[in-house]
Order: structure tokens, then C-alpha cells, then sequence
């Protein structure tokens, strides 16, 4: 977002045009339009770091996730070959809830 203008609830700001136009229709006074110009802005840095902090949890969740995944495909790679040097209790393959 450009630092030159900004939206807000009030309508397109910028330094060129500093009185927004719910203040033009209601007659506010200079104080009440700067009152509610410096709330505007007020309002938009907050949700513009709000957004930052947002953005970067998620990109630190993203890679606590891509993490635990490698660790997961890890463990069962290591799980599979133990289990495969290990000799089997039956030569049936099935499990013996499933064998006739």
C-alpha cells in the first residue's frame, strides 16, 4: 500500500485530499476530522502489523509442519526396515484375526 493514500471506512485519503468525505457531508469541524483522520490511520498500522505478525506465524507453521513431516516419513522408513529384519511369528502373511 502505497504511503501516499490509504482507504479506510471513511473513504480514499491521501495527503492531497485529507478530509474524508463522511466529514464534508456532515459538516465536522477541523478537530473531529482530524480526530477520526488520526483513528483511520491508527486503525490501519495496527492491522497492517497485525497482518506482519500474522503472515509470519504462518510461514513459521508452515515450516514446523514441513518438519514434522520429514521426521514422520523418517520414523515409519526406520519402523518398515525393523520390521522387515525381524522374522515373522507364522508364515502366513494375514494376521491371525483374519486367518480362516
Amino acid at each position: 500500500m502505497s504511503e501516499r493514500s490509504r482507504d479506510c471506512a471513511f473513504g480514499r485519503i491521501d495527503r492531497y485530499n485529507a478530509v474524508p468525505p463522511i466529514a464534508r457531508r456532515r459538516g465536522m469541524t477541523e478537530d473531529e476530522r482530524d480526530g477520526r483522520l488520526k483513528e483511520c490511520l491508527t486503525t490501519v498500522r495496527t492491522l497492517e502489523e497485525e497482518n506482519r505478525q500474522l503472515r509470519q506465524s504462518a510461514d513459521s507453521f508452515g515450516q514446523l509442519a514441513e518438519r514434522l513431516n520429514q521426521e514422520l516419513a523418517r520414523e515409519r522408513r526406520s519402523v518398515d526396515a525393523d520390521r522387515r529384519r525381524e522374522p515373522r511369528d507364522s508364515p502366513d502373511r494375514r494376521s491371525p484375526s483374519q486367518q480362516p
